[in-house]
């Protein structure tokens, strides 16, 4: 219970005073009365919180999350669909380089066709979940159900699940990972902006993997591949879970812009 204006109570305070100073037959009647007096003048309210139900479903869109992991997410939004009672709300958040909102909270079913063009290249998982906390609403109980791999790009989420709690909203996982998977992918490349022809210089290649596993590189220069041979220009290379940095090393001999490019592989191929 909260009161609108609390400084009433100070005049309450007063009336109390003058009612035991000046009132000589005093009751158990007309003492509770001068107390509902006191209470009414400060305009108490009663903040009651619906039973009603809002579930914010948090969907990873990103290209970690395999095609089983997409059809996993349509079946759940459809159980969804089935559970909700009268006046509960449902609203669908997708997520990838950044959050977008399918389906503010309504009566529903749950949106299963998304509509709004994204990328796949990235996993703000952060953004998500700030995105439904947004929208969330302190008179009604919430929950926010999140179907990810657990991969984010962007900022560490931990901060997002933090301010759920304090706001008593709770998060329910549910991880779309693989077993036994096996991803390797190009997250990235570094070098100087402005290189000198016929100078040495290198290009710091960035590899992501998921687990210990061998596997083997080439580099394209210009769409042409580098040390074209008999390997077909394949290097070996034992690939360590987390990041992986490639060096790779050449001078041009034309100046302008020239394009690089790595293409990775497991060995044998379909580890992947």
């Amino acid at each position: 219970m909260t009161v609108l204006y609390p400084e009433a109570l100070l005049v309450g305070l007063l009336l109390v005073v003058l009612y035991w100073r000046f009132v000589r037959n005093k009751n158990i009647w007309r003492t509770a009365m001068v107390a509902l007096v006191v209470l009414l003048l400060a305009y108490p309210s009663l903040e009651v919180r619906s039973r009603s139900l809002d579930l914010f479903v948090v969907l990873d869109r990103s290209r970690s999350v395999s095609a089983e992991g997409i059809a996993k997410e349509s079946e759940l939004l459809e159980l969804v669909s089935d559970k909700l009672l009268p006046g509960d709300r449902v609203s669908v958040v997708t997520f990838t380089e950044k959050a977008y909102v399918e389906q503010a909270p309504s009566a529903g079913p749950a949106e299963r066709e998304m509509t709004i063009p994204f990328s796949p290249d990235g996993s703000d998982l952060a953004d998500g979940l700030a995105t439904a906390l947004a929208m969330v609403s302190d008179e009604r109980q919430s929950r926010i159900l999140l179907l990810s791999d657990g991969e984010y790009t962007g900022q560490d989420p931990t901060q997002q699940a933090q301010a759920a709690r304090q706001r008593n909203v709770p998060i329910h996982v549910r991880d779309l990972k693989r077993l036994d998977v096996r991803n390797l992918f190009v997250s990235g490349a570094d070098t100087d902006e402005k290189l000198l022809a016929n100078e040495p210089f290198r290009v710091i290649f960035r590899v992501n993997s998921t687990v210990d596993m061998p596997g083997h590189y080439r580099v394209y220069r210009d769409g042409k591949i580098v040390g074209d041979g008999e390997a077909s220009g394949w290097r070996a290379y034992n690939f360590r879970a987390g990041e992986n940095r490639i060096a790779f090393s050449d001078s041009v001999a034309v100046s302008g812009i020239h394009g690089y490019r790595l293409e990775v592989e497991t060995t044998p191929a379909n580890l992947e």
